[in-house]
């Protein structure tokens, strides 16, 4: 008997799954926005992980006639 509830142990597993998803959601979540703010006190969160080192790298200027 689960008195905080006042029914049985197995009434109350599927509200027990469902706070366990929820708090574990609610983790990842908090979590997540730790390190998001972490990233803005460094102020790294401006900078573009996506481009390949290769392509901006290069460092060579276009000549005109490249272009057109």
């Amino acid at each position: 008997m689960d008195s905080s509830l006042h029914c049985l142990e197995d009434d109350v597993a599927v509200h027990k799954a469902y706070f366990d998803h929820l708090e574990r959601t609610l983790f990842h979540t908090g979590r997540q926005m730790y390190h998001d703010h972490q990233l803005w006190l460094a102020r790294r969160c401006h900078i573009i992980t996506s481009i390949a080192p290769t392509s901006a790298h290069q460092g060579g200027k276009r000549k005109l006639s490249e272009i057109s």
